[in-house]
């Protein structure tokens, strides 16, 4: 679906790299990409047209810079309004030949905004000189500057991933928390997961795992999404690096013993599993000998 903005993410204080995922829904809003067009662009515009227009209309139309800020400012408002899920009719028809997704269109807004910001020095000269100057080019390095800031992992892996799945999750480690030794019916094994998204996922992601004897008769499943369920695939950014733990117990019904795991990931929605790097839906993990 289009991403369409609504007028309150415009000035949503949020912000993160998550990927658009069409309208906006409430019961998913932790899990939105972020629109908004920013505290520093929004109050450099309303300072220079205070400025523009503290002595009136006439004087503000003799001013230099009177029409780069009147139309850049017109533009940002028309390019706003085209954003909102009201106009979808005219993306289909017209627009969506030109741009994938409305939310495109911030990238000009904040440009024609950028360039009413940078009027400031014509609209008044104090802006020509320091303070004002250096003032006008820090504040927006201040808005801007904590989301530059680095995150640091602290990761030590000691081999390659042990699967890729749909190049978005990496599954880098599978230790058996319990039991040791031979897997036994009757008994549960829980395994401490670590993964890794290789980029922000596009879907919401389930873990299965397959309990199944040396026939491929199966005797335990658990289908459960990470974290207990409390963690949506769909919130990990890029880099992210989570611990999952997960556990599923063997029939008692089964052999005595003789059994491996199966595990694997599969979109939430469709509960098709997800392929590896390899083509395969799944791997297979054997117990500690």
């Amino acid at each position: 679906a289009p991403a369409f903005v609504y007028p309150f993410q415009l000035l949503s204080a949020t912000w993160g790299s998550a990927q658009p995922r069409g309208v906006f829904a409430p019961e998913r809003a932790d899990q939105e990409a972020t629109y908004q067009i920013g505290i520093a662009a929004l109050g450099l515009t309303i300072v220079a047209l205070a400025l523009l227009f503290r002595k009136g209309r006439a004087a503000a139309r003799a001013n230099p810079a009177y029409r780069v800020t009147v139309v850049n400012v017109l533009c940002a408002l028309i390019l706003a309004g085209l954003m909102l899920p009201w106009l979808e009719p005219l993306w289909n028809f017209t627009l969506a030949f030109v741009l994938q997704y409305p939310f495109q269109l911030l990238s000009f807004v904040g440009l024609a905004l950028a360039l009413v910001a940078g009027a400031l020095i014509a609209i008044d000269e104090r802006f020509a000189e320091i303070p004002l100057l250096a003032a006008l080019v820090i504040v927006p390095l201040l808005a801007a500057y904590p989301y530059l800031a680095p995150q640091f992992l602290d990761l030590n892996p000691t081999g390659p991933a042990l699967a890729i799945f749909n190049d978005e999750l990496a599954l880098l480690d599978a230790k058996i928390v319990r039991p040791p030794g031979v897997w036994r019916h009757g008994a549960t094994v829980e395994l401490d997961l670590t993964w890794q998204a290789l980029k922000q996922p596009n879907r919401d992601y389930t873990v299965f795992m397959r309990m199944v004897d040396e026939n491929g008769t199966q005797w335990g499943a658990t289908d459960e999404k990470p974290q207990g369920g409390a963690l949506s695939t769909l919130k990990l950014q890029s880099g992210a690096v989570i611990s999952d733990t997960h556990s599923v117990q063997i029939n008692l019904d089964g052999p005595p013993e003789g059994y491996h795991l199966l595990l694997g990931l599969y979109p939430t929605a469709t509960g098709q599993p997800a392929p590896t790097e390899t083509g395969a839906t799944e791997i297979r993990i054997d117990q500690n000998p």
